[in-house]
């Protein structure tokens, strides 16, 4: 499946570009405006991206078994700024779907480690991961419900967010305890939270 994506994404002729956008440098986003599509959604209130996430791992000796890996995953995120699309002041909404893949194999099986090197790693699937409400309440904070991610909120270091491993990501030992390994990815739960 993401490999198919892949070639679709490469494949697939470009919507034309204004001429401010031809230059990937100074554009915001690598497919561009989609001929001015993406701000009409925008300023409608509605952010739609698109995330492609590919690893390769190889070990060479040592570990449980020598060989390589490859993992991918596809999150589609949908953001609504609800005031923009239907008068509701504060409010937004947020939606996730995620179509992960390992090829049956991932990292940890060759390391034979604990932690699993990946921290994109899950059973391939396609899933509804994280769908909630928020409701902006000025300086009091915010109140979100739905379907959401403990570690989207804590435990995790933003500056350590772009490193490559799952020591970066939600901690082991968290992991460790909870069933399953938490309310985090690839499993988020129904739940509510104060910011």
């Amino acid at each position: 499946m993401g490999l198919a994506a892949g070639l679709a994404a490469v494949l697939l002729p470009p919507l034309p570009a204004s001429a401010g956008e031809r230059d990937l440098r100074t554009r915001g986003t690598l497919t561009g405006d989609w001929g001015g599509a993406r701000t009409r959604l925008w300023d409608r209130g509605i952010d739609l991206r698109l995330t492609y996430t590919g690893e390769v791992f190889g070990l060479l000796s040592g570990g449980a078994t020598t060989g390589a890996s490859y993992e991918d995953l596809i999150d589609l995120e949908v953001n609504a700024d609800l005031e923009k699309l239907v008068g509701w002041t504060g409010g937004s909404a947020h939606v996730s779907l995620y179509q992960i893949d390992n090829g049956g194999r991932n990292a940890a099986d060759l390391v034979g480690s604990l932690t699993d090197p990946s921290n994109i790693d899950a059973s391939p699937t396609f899933r509804l991961f994280t769908v909630y409400l928020e409701q902006e309440l000025g300086r009091v904070g915010s109140l979100r419900a739905g379907q959401i991610a403990a570690d989207d909120e804590f435990l995790i270091s933003s500056t350590a967010a772009p490193l490559i491993a799952s020591t970066f990501g939600w901690p082991g030992i968290a992991a460790a305890d909870f069933p399953r390994g938490g309310p985090v990815y690839p499993l988020a739960t129904p739940g509510a939270g104060w910011r």
